[in-house]
């Protein structure tokens, strides 16, 4: 069994608002699954939370990311990073 790697298709993106953060990114794992992961938290403290959400194409991981993109620019995060 081959796994195949779509390196182009991944994605990361990072927001900020006052004093939180949010993170999400889209990726595979090791077994070539495509996976969306988010991160949360406060500027400046330890506490945070994270989640990640395993989908069964890429189609269905990328309608998940476009829906975490979607409710940050809905409560005011501003856009700070993006990977290349």
């Amino acid at each position: 069994m081959s796994i195949r790697y779509t390196h182009s298709q991944w994605c990361f993106l990072a927001w900020k608002r006052e004093h939180r953060y949010y993170r999400a990114e889209l990726r595979q794992d090791l077994f070539g699954n495509w996976i969306v992961m988010k991160m949360w938290g406060r500027i400046g403290s330890r506490l945070g939370g994270m989640k990640e959400t395993l989908c069964r194409t890429y189609e269905e991981a990328d309608s998940c990311f476009q829906t975490a993109v979607r409710r940050r620019e809905r409560r005011g995060y501003t856009l700070q990073g993006r990977n290349p």
